[in-house]
């Protein structure tokens, strides 16, 4: 089967199991949830687990579905709990108004590092990508763009032959922590290049369920936001001068935005 899916057909004995679809059904969800699921030497939650994320389709053998449509119903039955309500709220929110907005009225300031697509010219700027490959020296470094994973640049970014020159033993490539996508949109400004939104480009990700995942998410995001924020606008000159898709006009609703967000 397409995918490397297998299909498995179960023959009923009338003898030993009831006739009807019923205990077919019956049949079946003893076989995938009683002995597929149960039977190993997993551990009782492990088993819950597995039985959780667990789905059985039930169809009519003359019913046509397009593969969307299982992928809609999965997605219905796992929406859960009202935190993940409101960040569908807030991510439609922030991205059909604000960005859309910072898009008609400038340039947008953070493209999101789940889904985002940048020219490779301009990562090569020599004032972004050596900048962004800067170790932490304050206090404020930290929290602006040491948000992320540690590891290396070099394997971070794949550079073109003409890089080859930069070895991993030089001082651009030592171990620190990825920046935030916010600190490199940043750097792109200064530079003077623009950020779009594109609305027709569309994705999915998967929002924190628990409490405690959705506080470490934000304890990152808010102060990298703030942070950034506060150093365009402190350079606010220098970016209107560079940057033709920065006005006076967009650094002042920016200004709004950011004292709306220090005292929210």
């Amino acid at each position: 089967m397409p995918g490397g899916n297998r299909i498995v057909t179960h023959l009923k004995d009338k003898r030993k199991i009831r006739h009807k679809k019923r205990w077919s059904q019956v049949m079946a969800m003893y076989y995938f949830l009683g002995y597929k699921l149960n039977c190993s030497d997993a551990t009782v939650r492990v088993n819950r687990e597995r039985a959780n994320n667990t789905y059985l389709l039930a169809l009519d053998g003359d019913v046509a579905f397009r593969p969307e449509a299982v992928s809609l119903l999965i997605d219905r039955i796992k929406r859960n709990g009202p935190l993940v309500w409101y960040q569908t709220f807030e991510y439609a929110l922030s991205h059909w108004l604000q960005k859309a907005t910072e898009d008609v009225l400038g340039c947008v300031l953070c493209s999101p590092g789940c889904f985002s697509l940048y020219r490779g010219t301009a990562l090569m700027d020599d004032n972004v990508m050596r900048k962004y490959a800067t170790p932490s020296t304050e206090a404020r470094h930290y929290i602006q763009h040491d948000q992320g994973k540690q590891q290396t640049l070099y394997g971070f970014f794949l550079f073109p032959p003409m890089f080859q020159a930069l070895k991993p033993s030089s001082s651009l490539f030592i171990p620190i922590y990825l920046g935030e996508d916010r600190w490199l949109c940043t750097l792109l400004l200064q530079q003077g290049y623009r950020i779009e939104y594109s609305a027709a480009a569309d994705a999915r990700t998967s929002a924190p369920e628990s409490f405690g995942e959705f506080f470490n998410q934000r304890r990152r995001w808010i102060p990298s936001t703030l942070a950034n924020l506060l150093e365009l606008l402190g350079a606010w000159r220098q970016v209107v001068r560079v940057n033709d898709d920065v006005s006076c006009l967009y650094v002042a609703y920016q200004a709004v935005l950011f004292v709306w967000q220090w005292t929210a």
